[in-house]
């Protein structure tokens, strides 16, 4: 019996409960059977999508990776002396706080210098 048979329901309401328990339970046995294999199939897909997914995730990021390197080396980052940054960031940073510091002692010392 298959249990899209409606005539199989019709039947089973028909049948006393002593015959009706087993034929259920044998129906539900099988139905359990088939939903069992249609889970372990679904999980099955499942997991195959779950792996090309993450294949294609890493082709993906490493596509990005190779554009951003790209990116990088053509705008951010160039080939330098180390003394020469060293100087240029001297110059930028040390040199400039105590020209800073020098104008904030010298306007404490006159305090009408910025009129003139």
């Amino acid at each position: 019996m298959c249990i899209r048979d409606r005539g199989w329901v019709d039947q089973l309401a028909l049948q006393h409960d002593r015959d009706a328990l087993p034929a259920a339970q044998e129906m539900e046995a099988d139905a359990r059977g088939v939903v069992a294999k249609k889970l372990t199939d679904f999980h099955n897909v499942a997991a195959a999508a779950l792996e090309d997914l993450a294949v294609i995730e890493g082709k993906e990021l490493e596509t990005y990776w190779e554009v951003l390197r790209a990116h990088a080396l053509a705008h951010y980052v160039q080939e330098r002396d180390v003394d020469e940054v060293l100087n240029e960031l001297n110059g930028r940073y040390v040199v400039a706080n105590i020209e800073r510091r020098q104008r904030v002692i010298e306007s404490q010392a006159d305090p009408y210098g910025h009129e003139r």
